[in-house]
């Protein structure tokens, strides 16, 4: 029972922090030279559940129930720096870069 509320935790978790960065990148749509964030999610390890009630003499033996899933989280967050859309001004100190490259 534990082990099920946990894992619905984490996916709470993960959701809310897809959800938050989902906004962020909503709200900043027409600011000028940002780049929209990613959320990369990743599995936990997957387990194996046994019962060890199986008794021959003084010996218990193992036998495999089956597996367990213990949730998802957040691997990384990723920032695309894929080309912005390019728009005219025609003011003279406006520029921008068209292809690879940053500006220090």
């Amino acid at each position: 029972m534990l082990r099920g509320l946990y894992t619905a935790a984490s996916g709470m978790i993960t959701r809310q922090i897809q959800s938050e960065n989902l906004s962020n990148n909503v709200s900043n749509i027409n600011t000028p030279g940002y780049k929209k964030q990613k959320v990369v999610l990743k599995s936990f390890e997957e387990m194996i559940v046994q019962n060890k009630d199986k008794q021959i003499g003084n010996k218990n033996f193992k036998r495999n129930i089956g597996s367990l899933e213990l949730g998802v989280g957040i691997a990384d967050t990723v920032v695309d720096f894929g080309q912005g859309v390019l728009e005219k001004t025609d003011r003279n100190l406006d520029f921008a870069i068209d292809g690879n490259g940053f500006l220090y």
